[in-house]
């Protein structure tokens, strides 16, 4: 099924059950009931951002109780009297940290992550300025890096 599909761009908001139950052609996250589209495939610059950071941020972490998780991960912000199914963000981060193991599941984090790094990709700019800032800050993310590989 595409995005564009007029069932599914109808102005309704999805949660996290409608997006359990998604058979689309390509990855999405739901930010406040609204389904935005991730890009196929990241630059090469982006991966290797991604690679050095995760590497730089895991040994730094090593033995201690915190853990480095890159996408596709599943976070689920925010888990209100932990009704999962009614969350309506569900996003991708590129890199998340999370220390608190009791909201780290098999199907990703149910919860805040304690920090958050989002590598801009020229069609993600506007989401991660914008309403991925937004959602993070809401949900009580105590760090938040936007990481810009085109400006070094």
């Amino acid at each position: 099924m595409k995005i564009d599909d007029p069932e599914v761009n109808h102005g309704a908001s999805f949660t996290y059950a409608d997006y359990l139950k998604f058979d689309f052609d390509e990855m999405v996250e739901i930010i406040r009931g609204k389904i935005f589209r991730m890009n196929p495939t990241p630059r090469t610059s982006h991966q290797r951002v991604l690679v050095n950071l995760t590497r730089e941020i895991s040994n730094a972490l090593l033995r201690k109780k915190c853990q480095v998780f890159v996408a596709p991960f599943d976070v689920i912000l925010p888990i209100a009297n932990k009704h999962r199914e009614n969350a309506m963000t569900v996003v991708q981060p590129d890199l998340c940290v999370v220390c608190d193991p009791s909201i780290i599941e098999e199907a990703g984090c149910f919860g805040v992550p304690d920090f958050i790094i989002e590598i801009l990709s020229p069609s993600t700019t506007k989401k991660d300025f914008n309403e991925k800032y937004e959602v993070y800050e809401e949900a009580g993310v105590k760090e938040y890096w936007i990481v810009m590989p085109e400006s070094k």
